[in-house]
């Protein structure tokens, strides 16, 4: 009987193991997901500057556009 219960623990630890391991990967995914999208719309914010200063400096060379 003692064997059995012994058995019985060990099978719940597994499973409890594994349950744990399958939240925790679910959580690293989750937090992969929110970096990537922060990162992505910094590099979006990076690139929109860039390209409005170039804009910009070529009208600025255009004669008769500033004084």
């Amino acid at each position: 009987m003692v064997e059995i219960n012994k058995k019985k623990e060990e099978e719940e630890e597994i499973r409890t193991e594994t349950l744990d391991n399958i939240e925790t990967t679910e959580d690293f995914e989750e937090s992969f997901r929110f970096i990537r999208s922060r990162y992505s719309h910094e590099k979006k914010k990076i690139i929109f500057i860039m390209y409005t200063v170039r804009k910009l400096r070529n009208i600025a060379k255009l004669k008769y556009v500033f004084n």
